[in-house]
């Protein structure tokens, strides 16, 4: 999910927003899924298989969410951005992090197949909205598009809300927060690509200092309510969506082309005898 921000602040925002998306909705139908099967981990229901990673007995094990995760973000990555490297590291990683899921015992071979079908289908949905967006308008920058993300994923934290749905709140209310914030920071702060890459990696130094301490907040915070990890979460996405692109304009981050231009004449400067 690291991946996620450095897309949409340093690669492009457009293709970073729709790859959140996804990503994030994705991961709720895998919450909800594993809610409604509520498959108990392969070393409850045999004895033989050994827990190495200490995973809590109350959460459940259809579908993968890791090797779903896993596959979204690698494939999607690959998919936006087409090259070489990315292609293989969208095969291999994914196909390690369900390896390694199966050896350390919280996930059959059932449910990591089941986490690559359905990030699969993602993908799909991904690829259909870039090619739909070469066509018209952006469609997820539609108030109706926007609205209806809001409400279904509001609808599926209602539902399916209880003490042992902290992935599904998690995403759930990272997604709301995101595609809230995202308008506002286009709208009000017009947050850019830039090409430049000196202004690129400063908006990652910018954007991922802070959002690291709300993640050791995170980490931190002792056994609590679903909710009260939902509101965390729902901090780093107005902070990836809003607060960071805010704080880029501050700071002077936008990155325009005459900007770049400027940087570079300016380090030929200091660099001439």
């Amino acid at each position: 999910m690291a991946v996620l921000p450095f897309v949409y602040w340093a690669l492009s925002r457009q293709k970073g927003k729709l790859l959140t998306i996804v990503f994030l909705f994705s991961m709720q139908l895998n919450s909800i899924v594993k809610m409604s099967y509520r498959v108990p981990r392969p070393y409850i229901d045999a004895p033989e298989t050994i827990d190495l990673v200490g995973a809590p007995s109350e959460t459940f094990s259809f579908p993968s969410g890791h090797a779903q995760g896993s596959l979204m973000i690698w494939g999607g990555t690959a998919l936006l951005f087409p090259s070489f490297g990315t292609i293989i590291v969208s095969v291999i990683l994914p196909v390690l992090v369900g390896i390694s899921r199966m050896y350390l015992g919280v996930h059959s071979l059932l449910d990591v197949i089941a986490g690559f079908g359905i990030a699969i289908i993602f993908l799909i949905v991904l690829y259909s909205l870039v090619q739909i967006e070469k066509r018209v308008p952006p469609i997820t920058d539609h108030w109706l598009m926007r609205s209806s993300l809001v409400i279904i994923s509001l609808i599926a934290l209602v539902l399916f809300y209880d003490s042992k749905a902290k992935d599904l709140v998690l995403s759930g209310t990272t997604l709301v927060a995101f595609v809230i914030f995202e308008a506002i920071a286009q709208n009000r702060w017009h947050f850019k690509d830039t090409p430049c890459w000196s202004i690129k990696i400063r908006r990652c130094f910018a954007g991922y200092l802070p959002a690291s301490i709300f993640v050791i907040i995170y980490k931190l915070i002792p056994d609590a309510e679903s909710w009260v990890y939902g509101l965390v979460f729902a901090v780093l996405g107005y902070w990836m969506a809003a607060g960071a692109p805010f704080l880029f304009t501050v700071l002077g981050f936008n990155g325009s082309e005459r900007q770049c231009k400027g940087l570079v004449n300016k380090t030929k400067f200091q660099n001439s005898p």
